[in-house]
């Protein structure tokens, strides 16, 4: 039941959540890996001995090199920090190699299929279980538990997000279901208890902010929740025949969701050649620049509040990975220290 659940809440991820999410591939990346953990147990117990000892194996491998880092990536990249490519391949070259040695302890320990046990005779120490399950438990919680709980401890400081909370919470309980599971004899089922307490967790808090946030599509996504960009007075179409001026009340009105200058072109009644000319001559400033400059002020502060990736499509933008680019310059900063500089100012300005 928890596996088939971890799989609907990736396809309900997938479907209507990407938006909303960051770091969707981590989440992707872990769900699978944690759905291979759940169900590759219940072919262990319909294949040989050697066969199912494999896949035991196989499992510790993906879920500790793949699913473990993925999770910790995810939970940073909810509380939107930024994550430098080398500091991502390394995690996971990282986490690999332990999990080799913890397949390689654990296979010395009860089956030899992959080592000898001339190799055994080499080690200096006794490779036995309790040693695998020391590491395993070390592993836990250096990858995931602390830093999750030290992240937790940093954003109750900050305006509360139920999707972050929700992420940071579930890496924990999956942490620690999965220590407990190893201590506790016949305690896997401990395992599936916090895949499903985690898949409902995750579930409702991205249900709760589609359904807050209006996410249902996005030709319905409207801008009544978003903040007012900057001073721009309406312009009733009827009345001014200003075609800058048009185009400049409809951006104000609509630059969440304004898909290209032809659909500001319409609105005033002009070509999109005329209008970009007319544009620049009374501006010396081009529609998308004028555009994008509205987005990133509204996104301001948006981001006091919300993650980079909601901010980001709440404003417009379809990719999150081009507004932080777009959004450094302008301001010099990334999202994520603006964040961080926003969050120090209104602390220090609380004292």
């Amino acid at each position: 039941m928890s596996a088939q659940l971890m799989l609907l809440v990736l396809l309900y991820f997938y479907v209507f959540a990407r938006k909303v999410l960051s770091g969707f591939c981590f989440h992707v990346a872990f769900l699978l890996s944690f759905v291979y953990y759940l169900v590759a147990l219940q072919l262990q117990y319909y294949t040989d001995f050697e066969t199912g000892t494999y896949i035991l194996l196989s499992r510790i491998l993906v879920l500790f090199g793949i699913g473990v880092p993925s999770l910790l990536l995810l939970v940073l990249s909810q509380v939107k920090r930024d994550i430098s490519l080398n500091f991502k391949i390394a995690l996971y070259l990282v986490a690999v190699l332990i999990s080799t040695v913890i397949v390689f302890i654990k296979d010395m320990a009860n089956h030899n299929f992959l080592f000898s046990t001339d190799v055994q005779k080499a080690i200096p120490f006794v490779v036995d279980n309790s040693l695998g399950l020391f590491t395993h438990s070390l592993y836990l919680v250096g990858a995931l538990l602390v830093p999750s709980a030290y992240i937790l401890y940093l954003e109750h400081k900050k305006p509360k997000s139920l999707i972050t909370t929700a992420f940071i919470l579930g890496a924990i309980v999956v942490a620690l279901s999965q220590i407990a599971s190893h201590h506790i004899a016949n305690g896997f089922w401990l395992n599936y208890v916090g895949a499903i307490f985690v898949a409902l967790c995750w579930f409702l808090a991205v249900f709760h902010h589609l359904k807050q946030n209006q996410y249902v599509s996005p030709t319905e996504h409207t801008s009544q929740h978003l903040p007012q960009a900057p001073e721009l007075p309406y312009v009733d179409k009827t009345v001014s025949k200003d075609t800058v001026s048009l185009a400049k009340a409809y951006i104000h009105q609509h630059y969440s969701h304004i898909k290209d200058i032809n659909e500001i072109a319409r609105n005033c009644n002009v070509s999109r050649s005329n209008l970009m000319k007319k544009f620049k001559e009374d501006t010396n400033q081009t529609v998308n620049h004028y555009l994008t400059a509205i987005r990133i002020n509204a996104s301001k502060q948006l981001l006091k509040s919300q993650s980079v990736t909601v901010t980001a499509f709440e404003v417009g933008f379809n990719n999150s990975n081009y507004f932080s680019t777009v959004f450094k310059k302008f301001t010099g900063q990334s999202p994520g220290q603006f964040q961080e500089s926003t969050t120090l100012s209104q602390q220090k300005s609380n004292l």
